[in-house]
């Protein structure tokens, strides 16, 4: 019969195991979905609405999705939604901030090396 000690030191490791499996699980879900960002915002960057030569009604259909399909992407600082027209900052991580709004981030940082981290999920950009 295993000592209450022993069953202890089992159960310390089941935790750990399972913390690790956790972790390991949400790194997978963020590397996929960095890929997937990348990946869209790839995509979104090289689709054109250029629709001369074609029949108006299509034309139009095609205007009509390409703006429907424009993602409101808000800055995690200010809260504000982040227009096509201002500057956008992306980390390495995929976060979006406003340019204006990670650089203040940054130089209200109590470190350097805390200023270079993304406030959102704490990676280097």
């Amino acid at each position: 019969m295993p000592t209450t000690q022993q069953l202890q030191k089992q159960l310390d490791w089941e935790k750990k195991k399972t913390a690790f499996a956790w972790s390991k699980y949400y790194q997978e879900q963020e590397d996929r979905w960095a890929t997937e960002h990348a990946q869209y915002t790839q995509l979104r960057q090289s689709a054109t609405t250029d629709t001369s030569g074609l029949d108006p009604h299509l034309a139009n259909l095609i205007k009509d999705l390409y703006e429907k399909a424009k993602i409101k992407v808000e800055c995690p600082i200010c809260l504000e939604t982040i227009d096509d027209k201002e500057t956008l900052f992306t980390g390495k991580c995929g976060h979006n901030y406003h340019k204006d709004c990670i650089q203040q981030w940054a130089d209200m940082a109590d470190t350097p090396a805390q200023g270079k981290k993304c406030p959102t999920c704490r990676k280097k950009y």
